[in-house]
């Protein structure tokens, strides 16, 4: 293959999706080739940083510059086309081309593509700038999924042939994760891991998960990690665009959960989370409560993979900080 993986993502999918996965690895460099073919492009530049489950990299066709993503499909990802075919380009990357085997996609290249955390990161946004930028990029976002919704058969495939719509529902994987964190729980604070983890946290997110399961109004398309790094500036600096959508379709407060965390991280205190619900619920125009909610359940559900990895300190910290806001 002409270009490396990014750092990291081969022992990613390699580990993390067992045989599959090193299949895919090993495939991978053939898939490029024949993508590039079908979709008449060339490659001019170096795979682009920062992926953990897609090669994603610079390319040309006649005249356009775009970018190849040739994806390794799991059940968060594989309706990606279908939700940016809903976006129609607006704010959000175009879609020009799909292949609905392998699941690699012809996306429009963000152009000056500086993610939105940079810009916060290295102070040219404030804090209140940034959460209106990207709050009403995702109030503009939420739709009724409507339009050709075609899309790559799930990992595994699909018994009884494609759903009506390939988006997985909030109500479900909140319910899911009502019945995962009691047990998680318990067994993060057992030998061999024996965390120290406050239960009351594992026990408020469970309750949450509950009672957020049903809306507060219709159900839209969302995103389960709609953060300020999937958040690019393009078309000549002119417009922020969203890339890399996990749809699903339920809640419109969903939207907060990582979107929230994400923020919090660099200050976790009670004080930050309140101001951060405060002013992402009044940008999506949701209810608080359940933009509180939705950032508890997601920070603790993280600490179900972070903890045995060794990385749960911070989601700890923000789960804690929400907990007293």
């Amino acid at each position: 293959m002409e270009h490396e993986l990014p750092a990291g993502m081969a022992e990613f999918i390699g580990t993390g999706f067992g045989p599959r996965g090193r299949r895919w690895l090993d495939e991978l460099p053939a898939l490029v080739e024949a993508t590039c073919r079908r979709f008449d492009v060339r490659i001019t530049g170096p795979v682009l940083p920062g992926g953990t489950h897609s090669y994603v990299v610079p390319v040309r066709r006649r005249g356009r510059e775009l970018v190849l993503k040739v994806p390794m499909l799991d059940d968060e990802n594989v309706a990606e086309c279908a939700a940016l075919r809903c976006y129609d380009g607006a704010d959000a990357v175009r879609l020009y081309d799909v292949d609905l085997d392998s699941g690699a996609l012809l996306l429009e290249r963000a152009d000056p593509g500086t993610a939105l955390l940079t810009e916060y990161e290295r102070g040219a946004l404030a804090l209140d700038e940034v959460v209106d930028v990207v709050t009403g990029l995702l109030r503009r976002l939420r739709r009724v999924p409507t339009g050709d919704l075609s899309h790559p058969a799930p990992p595994g495939g699909v018994p009884d042939g494609p759903p009506a719509t390939p988006f997985p529902l909030v109500r479900d994987l909140a319910l899911r994760w009502s019945t995962k964190l009691p047990g998680a729980y318990r067994e993060l604070t057992a030998p061999p891991t024996a965390a120290e983890l406050p239960r009351a946290l594992f026990e408020e997110a469970t309750e949450l998960c509950v009672a957020l399961a049903e809306p507060d109004g219709p159900d839209v398309l969302v995103n389960r990690d709609a953060h300020t790094g999937n958040v690019l500036s393009g078309r000549g600096g002119s417009a922020w665009l969203l890339i890399d959508p996990k749809p699903v379709v339920g809640d419109a407060a969903f939207d907060a959960g990582h979107l929230l965390w994400d923020l919090l991280r660099y200050e976790p205190t009670p004080a930050r989370a309140a101001r951060l619900v405060d002013r992402i619920a009044a940008g999506l125009g949701v209810d608080r409560a359940r933009v509180r909610g939705w950032a508890l359940i997601r920070a603790v559900e993280n600490l179900t993979w972070a903890v045995p990895a060794g990385e749960g300190a911070p989601y700890l910290a923000g789960a804690t900080a929400l907990a007293a806001s």
